[in-house]
């Protein structure tokens, strides 16, 4: 793309093909990504165009691999439905509970774990129990919890996981 001295919209620049063509490359361990930026065809007409010249950029870079290829995790994390006979969304069901098992533990036998994360999301149907996830906090199941998107997920923390350490609770929603 060029851009002439009447130029006045932004340039925009798709990396997109360049990125997925090249992935294993880029997002290799340690791997470096140097983006340049260079003028051609510039005559500055006297010593001070360039001191004059600039130009505005934004680099915006976004990766949505949940779980890159190059990262294996000794955490598992699983959630059970409690509730057998009932359907969630049901009319009938308005006003009863709903439980889920929440299961997380460190696989490794012999490493513990830093900070340890794992984000719940509920359908939007249920109401959270405020004071069961109070509990958890108080009881030192979770070390930290906070409600995000419109009270649509849940996320735990845990400062550290000792090594083989399962955390097993359960959460029950109207």
């Amino acid at each position: 793309m060029s851009f002439t001295p009447e130029t006045r919209e932004s340039l925009v620049y798709s990396l997109d093909k360049f990125v997925k063509a090249n992935a294993d490359t880029i997002f290799a361990p340690g791997a470096t990504v140097k983006v340049e930026l260079s003028l051609e065809n510039f005559t500055p007409q006297s010593s001070t165009d360039f001191q004059d010249f600039k130009v505005n950029y934004a680099l915006e870079v976004k990766y949505y691999d949940a779980i890159p290829p190059s990262v294996q995790s000794d955490l598992s994390f699983s959630v059970k439905q409690l509730f057998k006979d009932s359907q969630l969304g049901d009319s009938k069901q308005n006003g009863k509970p709903f439980g889920y098992q929440m299961n997380l533990q460190n696989l490794n036998s012999a490493k513990g774990m830093g900070m340890t994360v794992a984000t719940f999301r509920l359908p939007a149907c249920l109401d959270i129990n405020y004071q069961q996830l109070d509990s958890l906090l108080g009881n030192k199941v979770v070390d930290k919890y906070e409600v995000i998107n419109d009270s649509t997920e849940i996320v735990f923390y845990w400062r550290a996981m000792a090594p083989a350490e399962k955390k097993t609770f359960q959460l029950d929603f109207v």
